[in-house]
């Protein structure tokens, strides 16, 4: 098992691509703290499952809108583990409407989350634990619209523009410490979040915009992080992968 005996932290855990990484992660070895903001069912859900299959899980809550509870989650993490070996960055969210509609404070909560909140739980990781360590692998789930911009969804393509180039400046920065920072971008993924856009569209979405000419699934993103959170990844900092089926090289029709 490649992530035998590492502790994570994985946020936004408690369904979609958080929750098939962080069973991924357990699956190879990997004890996780399962952090949620507002569904502790579904979060607990996640921990038992983790359990059952042999490792430790704990859940952990946080808005990460506010850097207070940012702080607090670390502060609870300090208490149950002497290390955190993986930072997954997955906590965001998303909601489109046209570009001028958007209010300053609905334009902030989009950035807040899926940028300021990723900076400062890799600040909090590096600072508690990584630095000491001198060894750390931080993962920030980005999006193939860090690239590719999305009609009516400009703060959060802004939002994954600023993961990655966070990405490359810490992982710059961190490697110093033997702290690799990297980026996984998804493209069309099925998840909660997005089933009513996808299915809005219609079903000729995959095969008339993705190479691959369908939709991905949650699983397909679990083996890239795993690749980056493990040794196999030794050489690798600064750098993206992009889980699309091709989905950014095709232009768009609809």
């Amino acid at each position: 098992m490649r992530l035998q005996n590492k502790i994570a932290l994985v946020t936004g855990a408690s369904r979609g691509i958080g929750e098939a990484l962080a069973l991924g992660m357990a699956n190879e070895g990997a004890d996780i703290f399962v952090h949620y903001h507002s569904k502790p069912e579904l979060a607990k859900a996640v921990a038992e499952r983790i359990r059952a299959a042999g490792r430790k899980a704990w859940t952990i809550k946080a808005d990460v809108q506010d850097p207070r509870e940012i702080e607090k989650m670390f502060d609870d993490i300090e208490q149950q583990s002497d290390r955190l070996d993986i930072l997954v960055n997955n906590a965001g969210f998303e909601f489109g409407k046209p570009l001028w509609e958007f209010s300053a404070e609905e334009w902030d909560s989009i950035i807040n989350v899926n940028l300021r909140g990723a900076f400062l739980c890799l600040k909090h990781a590096v600072h508690r634990f990584m630095r000491k360590q001198q060894y750390g692998k931080i993962i920030n789930i980005s999006s193939i619209h860090d690239q590719v911009p999305r009609k009516r969804f400009a703060p959060y393509c802004v939002s994954k523009a600023g993961l990655l180039m966070l990405t490359k400046a810490a992982a710059q920065e961190l490697a110093e410490f033997k702290i690799h920072v990297n980026a996984v971008s998804p493209g069309a993924i099925l998840t909660d979040m997005n089933r009513e856009a996808i299915e809005n569209i219609g079903p000729d979405f995959g095969p008339r915009n993705i190479p691959w000419r369908r939709v991905g699934e949650t699983d397909e993103v679990v083996g890239a992080v795993v690749y980056l959170a493990s040794d196999d990844s030794s050489y690798v900092t600064g750098t993206t992968i992009y889980i699309d089926g091709g989905y950014r090289l095709h232009t768009i029709r609809k």
